[in-house]
């Protein structure tokens, strides 16, 4: 793999561009945007050399900075190459029945087919489809589409050449199907909802934001949050962070063992880098119980969005204490006080982040493999690994007028 930057023209119309490739967004030092300017934190240079700094296990890394043809730069973007093993990537309920055996029996034959080096245009460790930055507004949806086509096909060659050539190509977490088109012969591809909680500007205080909603799901928090009155929530410093690293890690591979599919295991460094690289734009919460250390989770202030983005607990807590649902309610508090219009709660576990007010945003992933019989089947593989998720919406507010 080269450490250079390389260079690449095209033209779409009577319009020319750049684009220039990087491994590594030292690069691009002097042009990447930082992250109290950028419009989007997840694609800003210190978020982006944090997961660099501390990258999850064999997630490699690409660059791209565009320019037309008089230098003015027009956006940026960012891609992870991903050795996707499928089989690998499951973990198995353990099965009692015949449908739980024939259903690991199914995985298993599937996921033995889903072996290969991909590039992804976006980033595997949030939600959201956080592959681009356009700095020019005025660009039509059309005009995106053909830059990022482009880039893209220039990105594949560019992976060939440097030894990096991949089996498919994924873009992720958009909030409409790929467009029917001959450049890439895409399958959009449905995923499990991105929970989203729009927040109300009268909510100053969580006894407000309680106050909005109907009596049961206020007296099922309110009890909750009696289960960890003795708790202490304490937002810290790269210090404190250090010094409970081992016991931080710990928590969060508790839940990356329990999870049904996991496309990556974080670097236990990440933890220290991203408080470090974000500041206050990162919030660390360590949760403990006397000298016992439970939970933690981090939240991102992206702008007036809050990011909901890693936690981890002590599972033998987990019911007798409310305990996830008692850190979703600390993150609600956080924007509150940070006067945040929208909080992204993610994936998994929607029904409980229904019940504090978050609802489902659709989202589809865009996938095409180089094999073109492979191709065919790829939507109908995908169902298998990952069938919808049915779940009972909550609707915990009294009537909302429209936000």
């Amino acid at each position: 793999m080269t450490s250079e930057t390389d260079k690449r023209s095209f033209s779409i119309g009577d319009k020319t561009f750049e684009i220039s490739y990087s491994h590594t967004i030292d690069h691009f030092h002097d042009h990447w945007p930082r992250m109290r300017t950028c419009p989007n934190l997840i694609i800003s240079y210190e978020y982006l050399r944090t997961i660099e700094q501390a990258p999850p296990k064999d997630i490699h890394f690409l660059y791209g900075y565009l320019t037309k043809s008089d230098g003015q730069v027009l956006g940026y973007y960012y891609f992870q190459y991903k050795r996707f093993n499928a089989r690998q990537s499951l973990n198995y309920n353990h099965a009692h029945t015949l449908a739980q055996k024939t259903a690991n029996a199914i995985k298993r034959t599937v996921s033995t087919c889903l072996d290969a080096k991909g590039l992804v245009f976006g980033n595997l460790l949030v939600t959201g489809d956080h592959g681009v930055l356009f700095l020019d507004d005025d660009l039509s949806e059309d005009e995106k589409w053909n830059l990022n086509t482009e880039v893209l096909r220039l990105a594949l060659i560019h992976s060939k050449e440097n030894d990096m050539a991949v089996g498919f190509v994924l873009g992720k977490d958009f909030e409409y199907a790929a467009v029917d088109r001959n450049e890439i012969d895409w399958n959009s591809v449905n995923v499990q909802p991105n929970m989203v909680l729009q927040m109300d500007p009268d909510w100053d205080s969580m006894e407000k934001y309680l106050a909005s909603m109907r009596s049961k799901y206020r007296k099922r928090i309110n009890s909750a949050l009696r289960k960890v009155s003795r708790f202490r929530f304490v937002d810290v410093d790269v210090d404190d962070i250090e010094a409970n690293l081992d016991w931080i890690y710990s928590l969060y591979l508790e839940i990356v063992e329990r999870a049904p599919f996991n496309m990556f295991v974080l670097d236990k460094n990440y933890f220290v880098e991203i408080k470090k690289n974000l500041g206050d734009l990162c919030d660390f919460t360590i949760v403990t119980d006397g000298d016992k250390l439970v939970a933690f989770q981090i939240n991102l202030a992206n702008g007036d969005v809050y990011d909901a983005h890693f936690l981890g607990y002590d599972h033998t807590m987990l019911k007798s204490h409310d305990l996830y649902l008692n850190l979703l309610l600390n993150t609600v508090e956080h924007a509150i006080k940070k006067n945040m219009q929208t909080i992204i709660f993610s994936r998994t576990a929607m029904q409980i982040k229904s019940s504090i007010g978050a609802e489902p945003e659709e989202l589809f992933l865009y996938l095409a493999v180089k094999n073109k019989l492979l191709n065919r089947f790829v939507r109908t593989a995908f169902k298998r690994l990952n069938p919808p998720v049915v779940f009972d919406q909550r609707h915990p507010f009294k009537e909302r007028r429209e936000l």
